[in-house]
């Protein structure tokens, strides 16, 4: 008799039952079955221990692995539940599963409830403990592929001494192959494979233990291994393998981990910083950074600037990279007011004792590199053309069109040097002077007490467009350059820049020490002498960047001290 079909039948009760308050998690029990029956399991609910497994703990494994851009095209049954799952993680259970015993593993696809953004966030606060507590963690790099099998079978047995039984040549070629799968370069395997008690690397039917791995790492220098894995010596897997076997050591603040870890890779930016609060040795009970999926990358960016203790000197470098990593682009400054104002560093005690208020902002110091020797309003960029500078798509250009020559020439720079800078000049978007009137002055308030009447008469309120020569100390080097400003800059101004950034500050009057009562007055960007033109990628200020030491350079140069917000630094990073 044909076997009939049974209709699916709606389970009782909801797919996911709400998480108990604590180290509590969802565990998903695999069902044993032959390879072409449904793939089917339950979930239930454990606590796990902080401090990894113990007797009395549920014993299970963590499985890590890339979900893929792919759109979920597999079905399982969980509870009684179709659940949708990618191709990768539908392939690992399909491996995973076997024909006579069941298995207990923590998928976060399947044991979180990723329409629940607060248990989301919670589970991912929790994430460090989970892998912790695993009996192992199961790497899943994916389906085999034509040579996947000798890169396994040389990471298991390389490092034993005995004869190879393929060609250097096509062993290099397999690990070139299988050291670029997509796994390696997934931001969130980085904890997944630092915090692991022991670890399995599964690729399509084969497997190699973290025995072998350590054992390969220990002994690669060996002949027989150099000549395979020389080319690899420098590449993510063996990079995390290291890292693993020399564990968590020096620096491995939140900013640190950030700053080395840029290259990973992640759909979401805001998991470039999620996935390092474990491993971060200032995210403490005592100091969180939690995990909100509620706020955006902005918000996000201002509330990481204030979670981490950057040196003054380094705000705007720090801040210039983490920008990337949140891929925030440029926005308007209409948009850029919306960013939630979220709680900031307390002040130091040394600016809190000069402000005689109580606020919350980060310190900078920014360091003077020149002055203002010729300031020519451009006229014939009318004030009313701002208000289109935020209005249009972030991939129009505005440029400021032809610009006249410089009223009062310099003779170290001949005619065509001029007209090369004059260029560069043209072919820049000037929104980047742009930035909020209301967040400069909230700036120079800060430091209001501290100006003299002259600089308090400089308001701001006028936005002139002008065109500057400005005179150049770099350690003991003196150039001229030409810059476009936007402000109520004049004559005598000095240039303030900032490590790590490209745009700087002109400040009224000349810089005397780090408690001089100049205010800033606007914003500068230069075209520099050699013909490079100023970016927003550029990662060393201009004139940073052209000093043979930027330790020597800045020692000797001026400082002045600023009190700003997050939100106000991302602003000013446009």
């Amino acid at each position: 008799m044909e076997k009939r079909l049974q209709p699916w039948r709606k389970p009782s009760g909801a797919q996911y039952q709400p998480l108990p308050n604590g180290d509590y998690v969802r565990l998903l029990e695999l069902n044993y079955g032959e390879d072409e029956a449904q793939i089917e399991g339950k979930l239930f609910v454990a606590e796990i221990a902080s401090t990894g497994p113990t007797n009395e703990s549920v014993c299970y494994e963590a499985v890590s692995y890339v979900w893929g851009a792919e759109s979920p095209t597999h079905e399982i049954l969980v509870n009684g539940w179709p659940v949708m799952v990618r191709e990768n993680l539908w392939q690992f259970l399909k491996h995973k599963r076997c024909p006579d015993q069941s298995a207990v593993l923590w998928i976060d696809a399947a044991c979180i409830n990723q329409k629940d953004t607060n248990e989301r966030n919670n589970q991912v606060q929790l994430m460090g403990t989970i892998y912790r507590a695993a009996k192992r963690v199961l790497v899943w790099l994916g389906q085999a592929c034509q040579d996947s099998h000798i890169a396994m079978d040389f990471l298991r047995t390389g490092s034993l001494c005995v004869p190879l039984d393929y060609e250097v040549q096509v062993i290099r070629k397999a690990i070139q192959c299988w050291a670029h799968r997509d796994y390696w370069f997934r931001t969130w395997i980085i904890q997944e494979f630092l915090l692991a008690k022991d670890i399995r690397l599964l690729c399509g039917n084969e497997l190699v233990d973290w025995s072998h791995i350590d054992r390969f790492c220990r002994t690669v220098d060996a002949e027989n291994i150099r000549s395979c894995w020389s080319d690899c010596e420098k590449s993510r897997p063996f990079s995390l393998f290291k890292q693993k076997i020399r564990g968590l050591r020096g620096d491995t603040s939140l900013s640190q981990l950030l700053v080395n870890n840029q290259s990973s890779q992640c759909v979401d930016p805001r998991d470039k910083v999620y996935s390092m609060v474990n491993l971060a040795s200032d995210c403490t009970p005592d100091h969180p950074l939690k995990i909100n999926y509620f706020n955006d990358s902005r918000a996000l960016f201002c509330e990481v600037m204030s979670f981490c203790r950057i040196a003054p000197q380094d705000v705007f470098r720090f801040g210039e990279i983490l920008k990337g990593l949140l891929l925030i682009k440029h926005q308007s400054v209409q948009e850029s007011n919306q960013i939630t104002a979220l709680q900031t560093v307390t002040l130091s005690k040394r600016f809190n004792k000069s402000m005689h208020v109580e606020q919350q902002v980060l310190p900078v110091v920014g360091f003077e590199t020149g002055k203002v020797i010729s300031c020519d309003i451009l006229a014939h960029f009318e004030a009313g053309q701002y208000d289109m500078l935020d209005s249009g798509p972030t991939s129009e250009l505005y440029a400021v069109g032809t610009l006249p020559m410089p009223s009062r020439g310099v003779a170290s720079l001949a005619t065509t040097e001029i007209q090369q800078m004059l260029s560069q000049l043209e072919s820049l978007d000037i929104r980047r002077l742009q930035a909020p009137i209301d967040v400069m002055k909230d700036i120079n308030q800060r430091s209001e007490h501290r100006a003299d009447a002259s600089s308090k008469s400089r308001q701001l309120s006028s936005t002139d467009l002008a065109l500057l020569v400005i005179y150049f100390v770099c350690h003991r080097k003196k150039e001229f350059m030409i810059g476009l400003s936007l402000g109520n800059v004049r004559k005598g101004d000095t240039v303030l820049q900032y490590l790590g950034h490209d745009s700087a500050f002109t400040l009224s009057g000349p810089v005397i020490s780090s408690k001089d009562s100049s205010i800033i007055t606007g914003r500068v960007l230069c075209a520099s002498r050699d013909g490079v033109s100023p970016s927003v990628n550029l990662k060393v200020s201009l004139q940073f960047s052209r000093a043979d030491s930027e330790t020597q350079f800045t020692d000797g140069v001026c400082t002045r001290n600023f009190l700003i917000t997050g939100r106000e630094l991302l602003l000013l990073l446009r």
